[in-house]
């Protein structure tokens, strides 16, 4: 995938090469293509693009690392390094000893050490360590037992 990243269509314009990104922005950050630093070194032109690091946002794709609060509206969030998330209508991948509280109808995929505080309209996927903390009725628990 990497190679196809790499190896986009010459005549592809920066509206292309960006819509391909936040298609597989989980991905793109997973796989070190998307990074805080290519992010950050060209802030202005990401966030024209509805691309984020450490901001809040609306209708965006955040990366959120460090120990930073961020809030997401109807956005996708993936967040690492004890940041702290407060989603709204979004969809979250929470890693390391992140810390997640929803409203509205998102979604969270908690891994490693993350709390989840839920509220009734959030689906909620817990892997690893993750911990839920409030009430919700969407839970499914991944963890591993023994």
């Amino acid at each position: 995938m990497k190679e196809k990243i790499l190896s986009l269509d010459p005549t592809a314009d920066l509206a292309d090469i960006f819509s391909y990104v936040k298609s597989r922005f989980h991905w793109c950050v997973r796989n070190k293509i998307l990074t805080p630093e290519v992010i950050d070194s060209n802030r202005e032109l990401f966030a024209d693009n509805g691309i984020l690091h450490n901001q809040n946002g609306e209708n965006a794709h955040i990366l959120v690392t460090g120990k930073m609060l961020v809030t997401g509206r109807n956005s996708y969030i993936r967040a690492t390094q004890s940041a702290k998330v407060i989603a709204i209508d979004s969809h979250v991948r929470a890693f390391d000893d992140t810390v997640v509280k929803t409203t509205g109808n998102s979604t969270v995929k908690a891994h490693d050490d993350s709390v989840v505080h839920g509220n009734d309209g959030t689906i909620i996927f817990l892997y690893d360590n993750a911990i839920l903390k409030g009430y919700c009725y969407n839970v499914y628990d991944y963890r591993k037992t023994i």
